[in-house]
């Protein structure tokens, strides 16, 4: 079953609680894929300013929209599996 995420909140210190359109929460932990070594790709997040404000939601994934403009090809996103399979149910505080 492919899991869309609907909406993101910032939760904890570098979690993410994402809200499926099951009607799921997840509090995904974006912590491992920020570690000093996480690579060019992720570098950018390891900034809190820019982690917050670029988080969005893009083709049903959570996504850090890093180049701006909503370019789907330029973005940072975790697969919806994955944030589903590997985030803890939480419940929703909405």
């Amino acid at each position: 079953m492919i899991h869309d995420i609907c909406m993101v909140r910032p939760a904890k210190v570098r979690k993410v609680d994402c809200y499926f359109s099951t009607g799921h929460v997840r509090r995904f932990d974006m912590a491992p894929f920020l570690k000093p070594d996480c690579g060019p790709v992720f570098r950018p997040l390891r900034d809190r300013k820019t982690f917050l404000s670029t988080m969005t939601v893009m083709n049903g994934t959570l996504a850090f929209d890093i180049a701006g403009g909503r370019n789907d090809r330029k973005c940072v996103d975790i697969d919806p599996e994955t944030v589903f399979a590997e985030g803890v149910p939480v419940s929703s505080p909405i």
